[in-house]
C-alpha cells in the first residue's frame, strides 16, 4: 500500500500546472505532492522542500525553490503559511481523484475559521495549526457537509483529542 499521496493523469491536463514558468517548477510541484499528508500539507521551508524533491540536484538553489513556491501560491496551487512556528505548504488541489471536492472544502473551512476568528474553540489557541472539525460526521451527514453551523475551529491537538485514537468519529466508534 502506498504511504504518500498518489497522483493521476488530471495533473497533466491542468492549465495552472502547465502555465508554471519552467519544467523544473512543474517537476518540483508534482513531486512535492507525494510528500503531503492526508490533508495535503507538507513542510514549506524552501530549503527542506528543495532537499525533499531534489536531493541530488545542486543546480536548484534555495532562492530558486522560494521563487517556485511563490509561483505555485500565486497560481493558486498551494497555500504557503506559518503555523506552530513552522512554515507549511497546503495543496489546494487533490490529484488522486478520490478525495473530497476541494474547492468547496476550502471555502467551508475558511468560513468556519473566519466565523471563529481563527481561534481554537476548545483551548482558545491562536497562531497555531488550526483544523475545521465537522460536528456531524462528513461520512453520514451529507446535507450538512458544507454548512458552517456544522463546523468548529480546533487546533490540531484539540482535534486529535476530539477524535481519539485512530481518528474515528464517535458515531463510528459507537457502531463498531
Amino acid at each position: 500500500m502506498a504511504r504518500g499521496r498518489m497522483i493521476n493523469s488530471k495533473i497533466t491536463r491542468n492549465k495552472a500546472v502547465d502555465d508554471l514558468s519552467d519544467d523544473t517548477s512543474r517537476l518540483a510541484y508534482t513531486w512535492l505532492i507525494t510528500f503531503a499528508d492526508v490533508e495535503g500539507r507538507t513542510n514549506g521551508d524552501p530549503a527542506l522542500v528543495r532537499s525533499l524533491v531534489f536531493p541530488r540536484r545542486t543546480d536548484v538553489s534555495v532562492d530558486r525553490m522560494t521563487a517556485y513556491i511563490r509561483e505555485w501560491a500565486a497560481a493558486g496551487l498551494v497555500l504557503w503559511y506559518q503555523a506552530d512556528g513552522d512554515v507549511w505548504i497546503r495543496l489546494t488541489k487533490r490529484w488522486s481523484g478520490n478525495e473530497r471536492p476541494e474547492g468547496a472544502v476550502i471555502a467551508w473551512r475558511t468560513a468556519v475559521f473566519e466565523r471563529d476568528n481563527y481561534t481554537c474553540q476548545v483551548c482558545g489557541g491562536r497562531g497555531i495549526r488550526l483544523e475545521a472539525h465537522h460536528l456531524k460526521p462528513w461520512f453520514s451527514a451529507l446535507a450538512l457537509r458544507f454548512d458552517t453551523d456544522n463546523g468548529v475551529t480546533l487546533c490540531r491537538a484539540c482535534h486529535r483529542a476530539r477524535h481519539g485514537k485512530g481518528w474515528m468519529h464517535q458515531a463510528e466508534r459507537d457502531s463498531a
